[in-house]
């Protein structure tokens, strides 16, 4: 069963999301999407959607949302942070915590710069079971600086290849986070998950987390892997298989 919710966050704005209940009565864990940047809840090729069906064959809940300036989120995409994302994120697992599955295990998982949001948040937070993180994005404000070059800084904003328009706020807001600090805090297991032929997320960024992060913690290394493992068919039936049976171990 599918149905659709907004969920109030601040300065009466809201958030889109898509709950996906299994039918069966024995649901015990709820999965939250964090998808990454400038696409929708759905992800990249819609990928969270794929694989949320076959979490829901398995008898797992899972929340689908769109990030404020994304989707049908509240927000243009020139207003959104990573304070925005963070207060995003929050909001939706206490809404899954207080009106969704009070008595379930919760799993964020992440993909690209949603992994980093995920870790953030997760960090200062202890009702959560589980970390799952794709093709993690670290570094942030080193790697969006280089990515967005000097325009940026100059005209006070740069359009991204989906002609988003994206502010100098957001890059500043990079700043004020450390990723790779935030997994001291972290007490949940975590597993990455990271192709080591990724151009946009270097697989040396889940190297250097898996090393700083808490036990439980599990890594798994895909040969070949590109960012997303887009257009990899066999890549990602690997990488989701990986996943799905870590999470069944939880």
């Amino acid at each position: 069963m599918k149905f659709h919710e907004r969920i109030s966050v601040s300065n009466n704005t809201s958030i889109h999301a898509m709950i996906w209940k299994p039918q069966s009565a024995q649901i015990e864990r709820c999965v939250i999407f964090s998808h990454g940047f400038s696409v929708s809840g759905y992800e990249s090729r819609r990928m969270f959607l794929d694989i949320a069906e076959r979490l829901v064959q398995r008898n797992i809940m899972c929340v689908l949302f769109d990030y404020r300036g994304s989707g049908y989120s509240d927000l243009d995409f020139s207003e959104m942070t990573i304070n925005t994302e963070m207060e995003d994120l929050n909001a939706v697992i206490s809404y899954v915590k207080e009106k969704l599955a009070t008595n379930l295990k919760i799993t964020v998982w992440g993909m690209s710069f949603g992994s980093g949001v995920a870790s953030l948040v997760v960090s200062k937070r202890n009702d959560v079971n589980s970390l799952l993180l794709w093709c993690l994005s670290a570094d942030l404000y080193n790697r969006y600086k280089k990515r967005f070059g000097e325009e940026i800084f100059s005209k006070g904003y740069v359009y991204t290849d989906r002609a988003q328009k994206v502010s100098l706020d957001f890059l500043n807001s990079l700043k004020e986070v450390d990723v790779f600090d935030s997994y001291k805090n972290i007490i949940c297991p975590i597993l990455f998950v990271h192709g080591d032929d990724d151009p946009i997320a270097n697989v040396d960024l889940s190297h250097k987390a898996y090393e700083l992060a808490n036990q439980p913690k599990y890594i798994e290394i895909i040969h070949g892997g590109n960012h997303g493992f887009k257009l990899q068919e066999a890549l990602f039936e690997t990488a989701i298989e990986k996943s799905l049976l870590w999470l069944k171990n939880q």
